[in-house]
């Protein structure tokens, strides 16, 4: 699906371009371990990232009751942004399977963005969380030089069916 977004922008015209690129399991198993069972704070820490307001997420985390350990792993995704050296990096914050299962899938996708010349086009961005509760693995946003917002996006969804139409059905009631 990434390797398409970037075949599209590029049958639009659209010559500069990048696709981020993250995955929900790394923020999902980093926040339950460093904040276990504390979903309303693990939710509002990703409220912020989803908003972009990392003063916000630091100042945030500044006020819980954390390791400094803890604090310092959690203030440090913030910077992890780049090619596929994140993800090297990213396996060593955590021994989390749901952070190390994504990483790794990050990584395979990494690789194969590369056996199709696209991985140019994309940056892997961990602070990624999505905007809508259905995607549940890889997430992605396509950036075009001078628009300030995204102009494609999309991630991977294992909901069934069933439960994918009830959310949309609730979030249209909204």
């Amino acid at each position: 699906m990434v390797a398409l977004a970037v075949a599209s922008l590029q049958a639009a015209g659209v010559s500069s371009f990048k696709i981020a690129l993250g995955h929900v399991g790394f923020l999902n198993g980093l926040l339950e371990e460093a904040i276990p069972g504390r979903e309303d704070i693990q939710q509002e820490l990703k409220d912020r990232l989803l908003r972009r307001d990392f003063v916000g997420y630091r100042e945030m985390l500044a006020r819980l009751d954390l390791s400094t350990g803890q604090r310092d792993e959690l203030a440090g995704i913030l910077k992890l942004r780049g090619d596929k050296g994140v993800c090297r990096e990213a396996l060593e914050l955590s021994r989390n399977s749901l952070v190390q299962s994504s990483i790794e899938h990050l990584s395979a996708v990494w690789e194969a963005l590369e056996d199709f010349d696209v991985a140019r086009h994309v940056i892997i961005d961990l602070t990624m969380i999505g905007d809508f509760s259905y995607y549940t693995g890889l997430i992605f946003e396509g950036y075009a030089a001078d628009i300030g917002f995204p102009v494609c996006g999309g991630g991977a969804m294992t909901s069934s069916c069933s439960n994918l139409a009830a959310r949309l059905r609730q979030r249209a009631s909204l």
